[in-house]
């Protein structure tokens, strides 16, 4: 799951930890675990929205956005491995066509 979370953060600008809850389905005590996992080991800081008060904005740092690229290219990695290069072209362009339609 904390993989997946960091992936989420990474997909935008910033982001909050309601947003991420609502996405992934998870319950807020346990993002907010993960979240505070992550601040203290510099994977991604928080701060005050400047629209809400009330609300915090997640962003990745550069250390946690490395994390996210080697975390995403061991699995393009492991998907070659699995299914072949070619293969893996063929899911990398299903996948994207059906995100772009």
């Amino acid at each position: 799951m904390e993989a997946r979370v960091l992936f989420e953060i990474s997909k935008t600008e910033c982001c909050t930890a309601n947003q991420l809850c609502s996405i992934l389905d998870i319950d807020r005590s346990y993002m907010s675990r993960i979240i505070r996992k992550f601040e203290e080991k510099g994977f991604l800081v928080r701060r005050t929205s400047n629209t809400d008060n009330r609300n915090m904005e997640i962003q990745l740092t550069k250390t946690g956005s490395e994390l996210f690229h080697e975390l995403n290219n061991r699995s393009n990695d492991q998907i070659v491995k699995t299914t072949g290069l070619a293969q893996h072209h063929k899911l990398k362009g299903s996948m994207r066509d059906s995100i772009y339609k």
